[in-house]
């Protein structure tokens, strides 16, 4: 079992996985790390990657019910700016196909972990339930 595996099926909240990864090609990267957290912690529906450089990768695999997966992207960008972070790049799994966007991935740089965290969930559960929607 690899290193990351084991980080994956720890208890921890994702936040504290340890999980690293090396990257300057941001665009690339959010691909590839869209494409991971929709495969292999798609049961955890959000968390973060810490990667080499001190960017954090922000993901989330769990859409509204009838809401595209990219309303989203805009709570997690002001949630980073919040925190004092910068986006640096934003990508979503699958490309295509009926669950096209499903999980979603922003690389941010400088921002300060614990507000970022504690700010996109809090921003997600304020949020209106879409049109016609009970709670």
């Amino acid at each position: 079992m690899t290193d990351r595996r084991r980080a994956a099926e720890s208890s921890q909240p994702n936040n504290q996985r340890g999980i690293m990864k090396t990257t300057k090609n941001y665009e690339a990267t959010a691909k590839n790390l869209a494409r991971e957290a929709n495969v292999d912690y798609f049961e955890s529906r959000g968390g973060t990657i810490s990667m080499d450089g001190g960017e954090v990768a922000l993901f989330d695999n769990h859409p509204m019910v009838n809401e595209p997966m990219e309303a989203r992207i805009p709570l997690m960008t002001a949630a980073a700016e919040a925190a004092g972070g910068t986006v640096l790049a934003v990508a979503s799994y699958p490309e295509s196909g009926p669950s096209a966007g499903y999980t979603v991935v922003v690389i941010i740089s400088g921002a300060d972990f614990s507000q970022l965290c504690d700010g996109y969930r809090d921003d997600v559960r304020g949020r209106p339930l879409p049109a016609g929607k009970a709670s």
